[in-house]
C-alpha cells in the first residue's frame, strides 16, 4: 500500500458519521465495478447473482454468491465469514478490522476514494470534516492521532499459517524457525484465505499496551507483506491493510518492553535501531535482541515517542542507528539522531560507523545493510563494543 502523504488531497481523511455512512452505503450501485476493484473473479452470471470464486481461498468450484439486486453476498465455503452487504465484503477482502469487529467506516472511505460510492448532492465535500477543516487549536490533538493504528483481534494473526522454511528465507540464510516464529516472519502460502497477503513474506506488527497495574502487554496491530518476485512488486513491494500506518510502529518493541532477557541486553549494551525486518532478524540469529526496526529509513515522531516511553521504563545507556550503507541511510540516521535530541531525550545517540575495520579489514563493499552481515561478523562487532 502507498503510505506516502498527499497533503493536497484531504479527501483521504474524510470523516464519516453514522448519517454520512448510511448515505455512502445506499449509494453503492456498480456491483460489478466493485467486484473488479476487489479482484474477485466472476465465474458466471445468473438472473440474480454473480457467481464468483472466493477471494479467501483457492477453489475450483465458485462458492461466493453476490446478489446484484439486494447488494448482499454469501460465501458457501466459509461460514465463519458468512455474508453481508458490500461494506462487509470490502472489510473482509481488504482486511479492514478493528478490535470490535469490521471497520465499516474505513470501508466507506475506500469506496468513496475509488468512486464506487457517493455522497448525496446536498452534502458538499467541503462541509465534511477533514484534518484540514478542524480549528487550529485542535491541530495538535489531530496530529497526535493521525498515525495511530488500532489493535486488531489476535484471531486475525497470520502467524499460525506461515511457512518458516520457505526457499526465499533459506536462500537468505534465515533458518532459525524459533526466531522466525517469535517475530512472526514467514511465507504465507497461496492457499491462504488472505487474498491481500498470500504468496508474500509476512511480518507481523505488534505494539504494547499499558495495563492498569502499570505493566505492558503485547497487542497485534497488523501485518506487512513483502513481494518475493517482480510480478508481485507491480502491486507494491510492501503492502499493508488499507489505512495502516507502518511509520507509527516499531518492530520488536513489544518484546523489548516485556522480555526481561532482552531488557537486560538493553541495559548492558543500549538500543539498536535498524530499517527492516530482515536486518533485525539477522541480529536475532546472532543472539542480539536489544533492537528495534522502523520499517524503512526514517524515524517518525510517533516512533520516537515510543522510544521515549521505553526510556522511561527501562534504563537505556545509549542508542545507535544502523541504517543501510548508502546516502539515504546516512541522512536518515542523522535525522533520527536530531529528532530524538529535539524531543529532549537525555540519552547518547549515535550512528554505526561503516568505515570501521573487522579483524584489520574494512567492511566488505558487498555488505550494504545489516542483513548482509554474517552471524559471526555481528557477534564479533558486539564482542568488540562496535554495536
Amino acid at each position: 500500500m502507498n503510505l506516502s502523504h498527499h497533503e493536497n488531497k484531504p479527501e483521504k481523511q474524510i470523516y464519516l458519521n453514522r448519517e454520512l455512512l448510511k448515505q455512502v452505503r445506499e449509494s453503492v450501485s456498480d456491483i460489478q465495478g466493485l467486484i473488479n476493484f476487489l479482484g474477485i473473479r466472476i465465474a458466471k452470471t445468473t438472473s440474480r447473482h454473480f457467481v464468483c470464486y472466493s477471494p479467501f481461498r483457492e477453489e475450483r468450484t465458485p462458492s461466493l454468491f453476490i446478489d446484484f439486486n439486494n447488494h448482499q453476498w454469501f460465501d458457501q465455503g466459509d461460514f465463519t465469514k458468512g455474508g453481508g452487504g458490500m461494506f462487509e465484503l470490502v472489510c473482509h477482502v481488504q482486511g479492514l478490522y478493528t478490535s470490535g469487529g469490521l471497520d465499516v467506516y474505513q470501508a466507506g472511505r475506500v469506496l468513496l476514494q475509488n468512486n464506487l460510492a457517493f455522497l448525496s448532492s446536498s452534502t458538499s465535500r467541503s462541509t465534511i470534516p477533514t484534518k484540514t477543516n478542524y480549528d487550529t487549536n485542535k491541530q495538535s490533538e489531530i496530529k497526535k492521532t493521525s498515525k495511530e493504528n488500532k489493535p486488531i483481534p489476535k484471531k486475525l494473526s497470520l502467524t499460525p499459517y506461515l511457512d518458516f522454511s520457505h526457499s526465499y528465507l533459506k536462500e537468505r540464510n534465515f533458518n532459525n524457525k524459533e526466531n522466525l516464529k517469535g517475530l512472526g516472519i514467514g511465507y504465507l502460502p497461496p492457499s491462504s484465505n488472505s487474498q491481500l497477503f498470500r504468496g508474500r513474506i509476512i511480518t507481523q506488527v505488534r505494539d504494547i499496551q499499558q495495563l492498569s497495574d502499570g505493566n505492558f502487554k503485547s497487542v497485534l496491530k497488523g501485518h506487512i507483506g513483502k513481494a518475493i518476485h517482480k510480478e508481485q512488486e507491480q502491486y507494491g513491494k510492501f503492502i499493508t491493510m488499507t489505512g495502516f500506518e507502518k511509520s507509527a510502529e516499531l518492530l520488536n518493541i513489544d518484546n523489548v518492553f516485556t522480555d526481561e532477557t532482552i531488557q537486560e541486553q538493553v541495559k548492558n549494551n543500549g538500543l539498536l535501531i535498524v530499517e527492516g525486518s530482515f536486518d533485525l532478524l539477522r541480529f536475532y540469529d546472532a543472539g542480539i535482541k536489544n533492537i528495534i526496526a522502523t520499517f524503512g529509513a526514517n524515524l517518525s515522531k510517533e516512533q520516537a515517542e515510543k522510544i521515549i516511553l521505553l526510556s522511561q521504563n527501562i534504563e537505556i545507556p545509549k542508542i545507535k542507528f544502523m541504517y543501510d550503507r548508502d546516502q539515504a541511510g546516512f541522512k536518515a540516521s542523522k535525522a533520527g539522531e536530531n529528532l530524538l535530541k529535539k524531543l529532549n531525550l537525555k540519552i547518547p545517540v549515535e550512528s554505526f560507523d561503516w568505515s570501521l575495520k573487522i579483524k584489520s579489514r574494512e567492511i566488505l563493499n558487498e555488505i550494504n545493510d545489516p542483513a548482509d552481515f554474517s552471524v559471526e561478523q555481528l557477534q564479533f562487532l558486539k564482542k568488540n563494543g562496535k554495536l
